[in-house]
């Protein structure tokens, strides 16, 4: 685990562990919170960015992952706020809501999903934090690489902790291994000195490999992470109703697509039910209505996010509708985990998931439609242009979202399994309606003839495209998102 991958000064360490992970056949890979920006590194290394796997740092969905690890593993989740409170002196309300905790959360639930059966930390920061934390969430062994002891390290204080409960620490030398044992004398042991092991880090590694979880550790896997242990059960679907859900990142063409569903005889979909601005605000999108003055289904949505699926398929029944659906952003199901399970929990629910292949367009038709407030254009009339005035992009930022999305389209594809699917590349879809149209009728079992846009492109202008898109387009050159510096037009 480190906090930026690739990190320079980090390399001579990941290298030797690569040359450890293969000499004992294992798959490695680094988890990380930051995308450089590939000015600030070696040419060899640019390509290496957006490997491994990348866990952003975002609030919004922190919360919902302490709630699953609350929830999964509550024995375990106690002992580690009983511990970080020890040594901090903190509460266990404190080390819930710190930041670090939470990422580290976020960390170790990326790594039950793909099943992490050792987990490797640097140093005294937020590597080693983040390592500690999610091995003692998923109960298998801990290796620790410390190069030095620095007093003025973020997590320093936190020493006994990070240290105390790792399986093996690998250090280079005698002066830091008696360092370490003058602080954390219970690693006796267990603190070995890569100078004597001509093998590097293969020995130990290899033993902890060797290890099999406990037998009260949490389930590893896809679904394990991302669905609820004990996931609501199925409601039965009103007489006629079919449910189907359109997910997808934003600016992935799913208000076109909702809006072509609902002119389609016999199909309905209600919008962004789960939109939290929307949660907040009140506010509820619903079939053929805007924000209905219905208080009793709010408070659904509130507190029984299953019941309020439900209550949407008997109304749309009522209505004549054979199949209704919403939309569903990927952010949506990452801040409220009932959203998801009550959407897996459907065995009969159809997806249709949309993804977009020009991550690029998508990053800058998203950061338009976000400064500008501007989500929807009417397929009436003209395009309106929306101005923003000048605009540079953060290439890391970039980069960052690249590298979120595709964890996110990994994710949904793993949550909705052994659902029916069909899956909508934005490009093609706008393309060639046609077969998309063959493609949704034979998912959702309706006939649809054709597909008809109520909604158009948000046109920019030239003052609209960012000063530095030629600087963005130039770093995605040299990293292995290189097939995208180029799309034609530029526009968002």
């Amino acid at each position: 685990m480190a906090s930026a991958f690739p990190e320079p000064e980090r390399m001579a360490e990941l290298d030797a562990l690569e040359r450890a992970a293969e000499a004992v056949d294992a798959e490695l890979a680094c988890f990380h919170s930051v995308v450089p920006d590939p000015a600030t590194l070696p040419a060899p290394l640019r390509p290496r960015i957006g490997g491994g796997c990348f866990v952003p740092g975002n609030p919004l969905v922190h919360c919902n992952d302490v709630e699953h690890w609350r929830r999964l593993a509550p024995f375990r989740f106690d002992a580690l706020v009983a511990a970080w409170c020890a040594a901090t002196g903190m509460s266990a309300a404190g080390v819930i809501v710190h930041p670090g905790f939470q990422a580290a959360a976020s960390h170790a639930r990326w790594m039950q999903a793909w099943s992490a059966d050792v987990v490797v930390g640097h140093g005294l920061g937020e590597a080693a934090l983040r390592g500690m934390v999610a091995a003692a969430l998923l109960g298998v062994p801990r290796l620790v690489r410390c190069d030095r002891l620095d007093d003025g390290e973020p997590y320093a204080p936190l020493l006994p902790l990070l240290f105390a409960d790792a399986d093996a620490v690998v250090v280079p030398d005698d002066t830091v291994r008696r360092g370490l044992l003058a602080r954390v004398p219970v690693l006796a042991d267990r603190v070995h000195v890569l100078a004597t092991e001509p093998h590097g880090m293969a020995p130990v590694l290899r033993e902890l490999l060797a290890r099999r979880p406990a037998a009260a550790a949490p389930p590893r896997g896809p679904h394990a992470a991302f669905v609820g242990p004990v996931a609501a059960p199925a409601t039965p679907v009103a007489p006629g109703a079919r449910g189907f859900v359109v997910c997808g990142a934003e600016r992935t063409g799913s208000n076109l697509l909702v809006g072509m569903l609902a002119r389609v005889p016999g199909l309905a979909c209600a919008g962004e039910l789960f939109n939290p601005l929307l949660v907040q605000s009140g506010r509820l999108p619903w079939l053929g209505e805007v924000d209905p003055d219905r208080a009793e289904l709010r408070q659904l949505r509130l507190a029984r996010p299953a019941s309020l699926l439900q209550r949407l398929r008997s109304e749309a029944a009522d209505a004549g509708a054979v199949a209704v659906g919403c939309k569903v952003l990927y952010h949506h199901e990452l801040v409220d985990q009932r959203v998801t399970d009550a959407l897996v929990a459907d065995p009969d629910l159809a997806v249709i998931h949309l993804v977009r292949a020009d991550r690029l367009q998508r990053f800058l038709s998203h950061d338009l439609a976000r400064r500008s407030d501007r989500w929807f254009a009417s397929a009436l009339g003209p395009s309106p242009t929306v101005p923003v005035g000048p605009r540079r992009l953060d290439i890391a930022a970039v980069l960052a979202d690249f590298a979120e999305h595709e964890l996110l389209e990994e994710r949904h594809r793993a949550v909705f399994a052994a659902h029916r699917r069909l899956e909508l590349v934005y490009e093609q879809f706008v393309a060639d309606m046609s077969s998309a149209a063959r493609g949704l009728g034979t998912l959702l079992d309706v006939r649809i003839d054709a597909l008809t846009p109520r909604s158009a492109r948000t046109v920019t202008t030239d003052g609209d495209v960012p000063e530095n898109l030629e600087d963005v387009r130039a770093a995605l050159r040299s990293t292995r998102w290189a097939a995208l510096a180029d799309p034609a037009g530029g526009r968002a």
